[in-house]
C-alpha cells in the first residue's frame, strides 16, 4: 500500500469517527421568570457544557427546560453534572432520537416532566421509571413498545400522576403493572393493540381520574370497573365492546366515551347509579331503540347517539332530562313516538335522517332553544308542529323538500334565526312572518321564489341578515325593504332583477349589499341616494357599461366591487363620493380610458384592480392623489402606462404580468419609489440593465419569470439590496457575467430554472449570504461544481433536476451532504420522478460507471482496526475530565482545531475524489448508495470487488 493511500484512508476513519462522536453545541436562551430553555439537535452533545455554565449565572434559576432532537447513541447527560447544577429540571423532551431502551442515562432524579417521543423504544420496564422519583409527568408515546414489564413493589412515595404510552404496539397489561404508582391520576393506552385487560390489570391505581383506552382491541371492560372507583373520565371508543356493563361500579364517571363499537342494546339499568355523569358518547354503534336508560342521570347534559341504527325513540323517552346537546342525527330508520316531552334542551340536532314528515305532537311539551331538522326528505310539517314549543330561537329546515311556511304558526314569538335555504319555496306572502317578528337571520337563498308580496318583510324589524341569493326574482320592486331598520346584510345575488330604481331599495340601512350576479344594465344616478351605512357594496358579474352615481350616501362605503361588467370608462364624477373607499375592483371590463381626475376623491385607497382591460390607456397624473394606496394589480392590459406622477403614492404592491412590456423605461415605473413586491411576468422584456430597478431600494420581492431576458448586466440590482425572492423562472439566460448578483445581500430564494444555462460559477453569489434556496431546474447544465455551494452556508433548498447532470455526481454530493451533516439537500419542485433516471427522485443523466482504477479502496483492515481503537482510548481519556468542564472544553477544541487543518490541507492538495467516501456502483436503472457512520461499516465497490472498511 502506498504511504499516501494510507493517510487517505486514515483521514476517512478521522471524519467518520468524528461525525460519530462529535462534540456539539446546544443552544440555550433565558425563558423569564428565571427559566432557561436548552434546544439540542442534529448530534450536538454539548449538553453537559451548556448545564455547567449554568451554575455560574448571576441569578437563582427556577427550572430548566430541555428538548433533545435527533440525537443517536449518546450519553445525553450524567447524573453528576445534574448534582452540581442544583437546579430542578422541568421538561425534558427527547424526540427522533434512536433510544432502545431507558437505563441510567435518562435517569434523572430532577426532572419533573419526562416526554421519550419517536424514539424506537420497544419495552418499558417500570423499576427504572421508579427511579424517578420527582418526576410527576412520564410520555413515552409514539414509539414501538410492545411489552410493559411490572416494577417490583416500592415502599417510597412515587409522585408520578401521568403516564402517555398512546401510539405504541402494547397488547397485553400485565397484572399489577400500576401497583406502585398510587399517585397516579392520568394514564393514557389508546391507540395500541390491547385486546384483554385482566381485573387485576389497573391493581393500585385508586386516585386514577382519566383512562383513555380509545382505539384499541377490546371486547369488553367488565374486568376493571371494580378497580377503578375515583375514575371520573372513561375513553374507550373505536374497539370492539358488544355490551354495556359494570359501569355501574364507577359511581364518579363523568365522561363517557363508548362510540364506534358494536353496542346494540342497552340495559335499563346501564347508567343508574352514574348521578355525575355529564357526558355520554355511543355515537356509531348499533343500538336500535332508545328508552328511559338515562333516567337516574339527572347531571347528564350531552348525549350523542350519531350515526347508530336507531328504530324509533319510546314515548317520554327524555323526561325530565336537561341536555345541552342532544344528537340524534344519521340514524336512517328513525320514527319519533313523541320522545321529546318534558324535554329540556339548548340543542337538538335530528339532521341527516330520512324523515319525511313531523306530526303536530313530536316536539310537544319540550323546551327546545335550537332544532336541526336539516338535510332530510320532508315535504310536509303539521300546522302546529312547532306551536308549543317552548323558548325556541333557532330552527334550522334547510335542505328539504319544503313548499310552504305555514308551519309558522303562533306560539314560536321567540325565533331569532331561521334556516330554510335549498327547499321549493315559490311564494312569501304579506302573513307569512306575522308571527316571527322578532327574527334576526332570515336564510331564503336557494329556492324557487318569484313573488314576495309587499308588506312580507313590513313586521321584521329586528331583521339583520336577509339572504335571497339563488332564487328567480325579476324584480326588486317587488320587495318592500321599508321598516327594515336593522338590516346589517342584504344578499340578492344570482336572480334576475335585470334593474332597480331609487324607490326600491329608499330607506334601506345595511352594511353589506350583494347584487352580484343579478344582470343589471343600468343604475340610475340616485339609486343609491336614501341607503344608508353601506360598507361593502358589490355590483359584480353583471352587464353594466356605465357607472355615476349620485356622492350622497356613498361615504361610508369601504369596498366596492364593479369587477366583470362591461363599463368602458371611468368619469370624474363615478367616485366622487366614495372618500372612505379602501378596496375597488374594476378588473375584467371593457374600460379604455380613466378620466385624469377619476381617482382624487379616493384618498383611502388601500387595494386598486384594474386588470384585464385589455385597451385601458392610462395616462396624466390619474394615481398622483392615491397617497394610501398600498396594491395596484394591472394585470393582462396592453397599453401603456404612465407612472411619472406617483412619487407621492405609497404604493408598496404593484403587478403588471401579461401586459406586453418590452422596455422597462418606457412605464416610467421607476417613479413608483416605494415598490415592495413587483410582478413582471409574463411580459416581453429582454434585457435588464442598471436603470430597471434604480430608484426601488425598497423591493422584497421581484417576479421577472415568464419573459425574454437574455442579458442581466453587472449592477443591475446594486441598488436593490433588500430583495428577498428573486424570481428569474423561463426566460433565456445562457450564461452571467460577474456582478450581476452583486447587491443582494438579503437574497434568500433564486429561481434560475427553465433557462438555457449551460454553466453557473458559484463565485457570481458571493454577495448573497443569506441564500436558503436555489434553482437550477430543466436548464442545460452538465456539471457543477457542487461543493462549492457550501460556502453558502444558510443554503436549505438546492433544486437541479431536469439538467444534464451525471446521476452518479448528484448522487455523490447528496450523500456527502448526508455524511457531512449539512443542513440543505438536492431537492426537486415538481413530483419526484421515478420512471426515468433519477437520485430520489431528482432527474439526471444515466451514466454506467463501473469503477476508476485510481480510486482502490483495498486497504490493511487490520491496520485501520488499530488506528480506530488508538481514536477510541484518545475519546475515553478526554471523557475522564468529567471533574473539569473548562478543560474539557479546552482540549476537545484544540483535538477539533488539530484534525481539522489535517483535513484542509490534504483537501486542499489531494483530489477529494480518492478519499473513498461514496461507493461506485454500475448504473442498472436505481441508484443505491448505502453508508452509515453509525456503525462505522461500509461498503466500497472498486475494480469489482466489495471490500469492507471497517
Amino acid at each position: 500500500m502506498r504511504a499516501m493511500d494510507k493517510i487517505k484512508l486514515v483521514l476517512l476513519v478521522i471524519v467518520a469517527y468524528l461525525h460519530q462522536h462529535t462534540w456539539g453545541k446546544c443552544t440555550s436562551e433565558d425563558d423569564g421568570d428565571n427559566a432557561v430553555n436548552i434546544v439540542c439537535s442534529s448530534n450536538d452533545i454539548g449538553l453537559e457544557t451548556e448545564l455547567s455554565f449554568l451554575q455560574y449565572r448571576s441569578y437563582t434559576l427556577n427550572r430548566v427546560n430541555i428538548l433533545l432532537n435527533g440525537i443517536y447513541n449518546h450519553p445525553i447527560i450524567t447524573e453528576g453534572v445534574l448534582k452540581e447544577l442544583f437546579t430542578p429540571i422541568v421538561t425534558l423532551t427527547v424526540t427522533n432520537t434512536r433510544i432502545l431502551d431507558i437505563d441510567e442515562a435518562l435517569v434523572l432524579v430532577n426532572v419533573t416532566e419526562l416526554s421519550i417521543l419517536d424514539c424506537s423504544l420497544t419495552k418499558i420496564k417500570f423499576d427504572d421509571i421508579l427511579i424517578l422519583k420527582q418526576t410527576k409527568k412520564f410520555n413515552v408515546s409514539q414509539n414501538s413498545i410492545s411489552v410493559l414489564k411490572s416494577a417490583k413493589p416500592d415502599k417510597d412515595q412515587q409522585l408520578m400522576e401521568t403516564v402517555d404510552l398512546s401510539y405504541n404496539l402494547i397488547t397485553s397489561v400485565p397484572d399489577n403493572c400500576f401497583a406502585s404508582f398510587s399517585h397516579l391520576k392520568h394514564l393514557n393506552l389508546s391507540h395500541n393493540s390491547i385486546s384483554h385487560l385482566s381485573a387485576a390489570a389497573f391493581v393500585g391505581l385508586s386516585q386514577l381520574e382519566s383512562l383513555y383506552l380509545s382505539y384499541n382491541k377490546l371486547s369488553s371492560i367488565a374486568n376493571i370497573a371494580t378497580k377503578l372507583r375515583n375514575l371520573k373520565i372513561l375513553h374507550v371508543d373505536y374497539n370492539y365492546i358488544s355490551k354495556i356493563d359494570d359501569l355501574n361500579w364507577m359511581i364518579n364517571l363523568e365522561d363517557v366515551r363508548l362510540g364506534h363499537n358494536e353496542i346494540k342494546t342497552i340495559d335499563n339499568d346501564a347508567f343508574q347509579t352514574l348521578s355525575k355523569l355529564i357526558i355520554l358518547d355511543l355515537t356509531g354503534n348499533k343500538i336500535e331503540w332508545v328508552r328511559s336508560h338515562f333516567v337516574y342521570n339527572n347531571n347528564l347534559r350531552e348525549l350523542r347517539l350519531t350515526n347508530n341504527d336507531l328504530v324509533g325513540i319510546y314515548r317520554n323517552a327524555f323526561d325530565g332530562k336537561r341536555f345541552a346537546n342532544l344528537f340524534l342525527n344519521g340514524n336512517k330508520y328513525l320514527l319519533l313516538l313523541e320522545p321529546f316531552g318534558g324535554l329540556v334542551c339548548d340543542y337538538l340536532d335530528l339532521s341527516n335522517s330520512d324523515l319525511k314528515d313531523i306530526d303536530n305532537n313530536t316536539f310537544s311539551g319540550a323546551t327546545l332553544r335550537s332544532i336541526n331538522v336539516s338535510t332530510n326528505a320532508l315535504s310536509e310539517i303539521g300546522m302546529s308542529t312547532f306551536s308549543f314549543v317552548k323558548d325556541l330561537q333557532e330552527l334550522d329546515l334547510s335542505n328539504n323538500e319544503l313548499g310552504t311556511l305555514a308551519f309558522l304558526m303562533p306560539g314560536v314569538t321567540n325565533l331569532k334565526k331561521f334556516y330554510f335555504q335549498i327547499n321549493m319555496l315559490e311564494k312569501i306572502s304579506n302573513n307569512t312572518f306575522a308571527n316571527v317578528s322578532s327574527l334576526e337571520l332570515l336564510d331564503l337563498s336557494y329556492n324557487l321564489i318569484q313573488s314576495i308580496e309587499s308588506g312580507a318583510f313590513m313586521q321584521l324589524k329586528k331583521m339583520e341578515i336577509l339572504l335571497l341569493h339563488n332564487n328567480r326574482l325579476f324584480s326588486i320592486q317587488i320587495i318592500n325593504l321599508q321598516g327594515l331598520s336593522a338590516l346589517l346584510k342584504f344578499d340578492i345575488s344570482y336572480t334576475e332583477i335585470g334593474n332597480f330604481t331609487k324607490a326600491a331599495i329608499s330607506g334601506l340601512k345595511t352594511t353589506t349589499f350583494n347584487c352580484s350576479h343579478a344582470e343589471l344594465s343600468h343604475i340610475h344616478f340616485d339609486t343609491f341616494a336614501e341607503v344608508e351605512h353601506i360598507e361593502i357594496l358589490d355590483l359584480s358579474y353583471n352587464s353594466l357599461v356605465t357607472f355615476e352615481i349620485n356622492p350622497k350616501g356613498m361615504s361610508s362605503v369601504e369596498s366596492l366591487f364593479l369587477n366583470n361588467n362591461k363599463i368602458t370608462s371611468i368619469s370624474n364624477i363615478s367616485f366622487a363620493g366614495f372618500t372612505e373607499l379602501q378596496t375597488l375592483h374594476l378588473e375584467f371590463n371593457n374600460i379604455l380610458n380613466v378620466h385624469p381626475k377619476a381617482f382624487h376623491a379616493l384618498k383611502s385607497l388601500k387595494i386598486m384592480n384594474l386588470s384585464d382591460n385589455r385597451d385601458l390607456q392610462v395616462t396624466g397624473d390619474v394615481f398622483s392623489n392615491l397617497r394610501g394606496l398600498a396594491s395596484l394589480t394591472i394585470i393582462n392590459n396592453k397599453k401603456s402606462f404612465d407612472f411619472q406622477h406617483t412619487e407621492n403614492a405609497s404604493i408598496e404592491e404593484v403587478d403588471l404580468s401579461s401586459c406586453d412590456i418590452a422596455d422597462l423605461g418606457s412605464l416610467y415605473i421607476f417613479n413608483i419609489n416605494g415598490v415592495v413586491s413587483l410582478n413582471l411576468s409574463k411580459n416581453l422584456i429582454s434585457f435588464i440593465d442598471t436603470k430597471s430597478f434604480k430608484t426601488m431600494p425598497k423591493l422584497v420581492m421581484l417576479d421577472i419569470s415568464f419573459n425574454l431576458i437574455k442579458t442581466i448586466e453587472p449592477g443591475s440590482f446594486i441598488n436593490t439590496k433588500n430583495i428577498v425572492v428573486l424570481n428569474v423562472h423561463k426566460n433565456q439566460l445562457t450564461d452571467f457575467q460577474h456582478g450581476v448578483f452583486q447587491g443582494l445581500t438579503n437574497l434568500q430564494t433564486l429561481n434560475l430554472s427553465n433557462n438555457l444555462i449551460h454553466d453557473f460559477n458559484v463565485n457570481l453569489l458571493h454577495s448573497c449570504t443569506l441564500l436558503k434556496e436555489i434553482s437550477f431546474e430543466n436548464n442545460l447544465i452538465t456539471n457543477l461544481e457542487f461543493k462549492k455551494f457550501i460556502s453558502l452556508t444558510n443554503m436549505k433548498k438546492f433544486y437541479i433536476g431536469g439538467n444534464n447532470i451525471s446521476c452518479h455526481d448528484i448522487a455523490s454530493f447528496k450523500k456527502y451532504l448526508q455524511d457531512m451533516y449539512y443542513s440543505f439537500n438536492l431537492v426537486t419542485s415538481e413530483a419526484p420522478n421515478y420512471y426515468t433516471a433519477n437520485v430520489d427522485g431528482v432527474t439526471c443523466r444515466p451514466d454506467n460507471y463501473t469503477g476508476n482504477n485510481e480510486t482502490n479502496c483495498t486497504m490493511n483492515i487490520t491496520y485501520m482496526s488499530k488506528f480506530t481503537d488508538t481514536l477510541e482510548e484518545i475519546r475515553k481519556s478526554i471523557n475522564n475530565f468529567n471533574e473539569d468542564y473548562y478543560v474539557k472544553g479546552i482540549f476537545n477544541i484544540l483535538i477539533v482545531i488539530l484534525v481539522a487543518s489535517i483535513i484542509v490541507l490534504v483537501v486542499k492538495y489531494v483530489p477529494i475524489q480518492r478519499f473513498c467516501l461514496i461507493a461506485r456502483t454500475p448504473f442498472n436503472g436505481t441508484l443505491s448508495h448505502n453508508f452509515s457512520y453509525n456503525n462505522m461499516t461500509q461498503s466500497i465497490s472498486a475494480d469489482n470487488e466489495e471490500v469492507p472498511i471497517i
